[in-house]
């Protein structure tokens, strides 16, 4: 047992169950959690990890990364669901030895632990610290959209490192597992001239841009995307707007036109994949609707499938028709349907369960949405 305010115990072993440690986002999760506890005057001594079970006061691990968690829950000796972001807190006794057990399915889930028993600890709780978990989320996706318009990019976009990476640990201490930049532009003409330049189609050059501001706004992207990925978020980028494949053009003067458009989006789109590995979806909302197949096709698929099949595909479910559905399943890409595109919703509620002060404080700041 822990106490609080006590003598007893000035210390408290932790056993770290994963074989090969922590990773990044869970290393900050444990360091918020090594902070909690020296809040309270209580210094943690991490036990290695070896084959057997340590002698340990709090014991963590996830399913995917731990032989011994796999063994036990195998055994039905630690009740933790086989689905994603699946997580258990319980004081459990296996072996004649009784410890407090943060386990979780996956990396993420154990986010969810390790935050989840950090706030406990704040709240300087014993009996909150053992209350019994066993849980999984409702809801796949939790995602936040944050809308860049085409003005930030014009000018040179920056951000503050500092304030995003605060902003993405908070979103996922409320569980959150998802960011949404969207893209926006008035036209469907393309918005990846301020990002980069396409060595096959010098002509797709509407006006001088100079390297100074491509560099900028792609920096900016690159580091956003990273910061959420480090938080323990997936990244995905939007486009509003996007051109769905049917002529005439529906924008002149770009130096693109029928017979390149196709070739420069596909190009584009695989090349900013390239330059943001950290970009794990792509959102799109077409100007127009239906998307052309063939398209559709050349562009897009190709573009994902360039990179690996390890991008997966938001698309609004009124626009795509079944053949590329079909296509997206043979193609073996992950994709999902939002049925919200034209669904005129003016307002949204939100329900917070953690953490909900810094949450609402977060949001009671903001402006209404554009």
């Amino acid at each position: 047992m822990i106490y609080f305010g006590e003598v007893r115990r000035v210390g408290i072993r932790i056993g770290i169950l994963n074989p090969d440690g922590l990773e990044l986002c869970t290393q900050k999760a444990f360091s918020a959690l090594r902070d909690a506890f020296a809040q309270q005057n209580i210094r943690i001594q991490p036990c290695l990890y070896t084959e057997q079970l340590p002698k340990a006061d709090l014991l963590i691990g996830s399913y995917e990364k731990s032989p011994l968690i796999r063994e036990l829950v195998t055994k039905e000796e630690i009740p933790l669901a086989l689905t994603p972001e699946a997580i258990v807190i319980q004081e459990l006794t296996i072996d004649e030895h009784t410890a407090l057990w943060g386990c979780a399915f996956d990396t993420r889930g154990l986010l969810y632990v390790l935050y989840e028993l950090a706030d406990r600890i704040n709240a300087q709780s014993v009996p909150a610290l053992y209350q019994p978990v066993c849980e999984s989320p409702a809801f796949k996706r939790r995602s936040v959209l944050h809308r860049l318009p085409l003005a930030e990019l014009k000018k040179g976009w920056t951000i503050s490192p500092t304030s995003w990476r605060s902003y993405f640990e908070m979103l996922v201490k409320n569980r959150f597992n998802g960011f949404t930049l969207a893209l926006t532009a008035p036209s469907p003409a393309p918005v990846f001239p301020y990002f980069l330049s396409i060595p096959e189609h010098p002509e797709a050059n509407p006006f001088p841009i100079p390297d100074g501001l491509q560099t900028s706004n792609l920096q900016a992207l690159k580091t956003m995307a990273e910061l959420a990925v480090e938080a323990g978020l997936d990244f995905q980028l939007g486009f509003w707007n996007f051109y769905s494949g049917h002529l005439p053009l529906p924008f002149r003067g770009l130096g693109l036109d029928e017979e390149n458009i196709g070739s420069y989006l596909f190009l584009a789109l695989k090349q900013l994949l390239f330059s943001c590995p950290k970009i794990s979806g792509l959102e799109f909302k077409f100007h127009s609707l239906p998307v052309d197949f063939t398209f559709f096709q050349q562009t897009i698929v190709q573009a994902v499938q360039d990179n690996g099949n390890q991008t997966s595909l938001t698309l609004p479910a009124d626009q795509i028709s079944a053949d590329i559905l079909d296509l997206l399943s043979l193609a073996g890409i992950d994709f999902a349907l939002s049925n919200m595109s034209n669904s005129h919703i003016q307002k949204v509620a939100v329900l917070t369960q953690y953490n909900a002060r810094s949450l609402n404080e977060h949001l009671n700041s903001s402006k209404w949405w554009d």
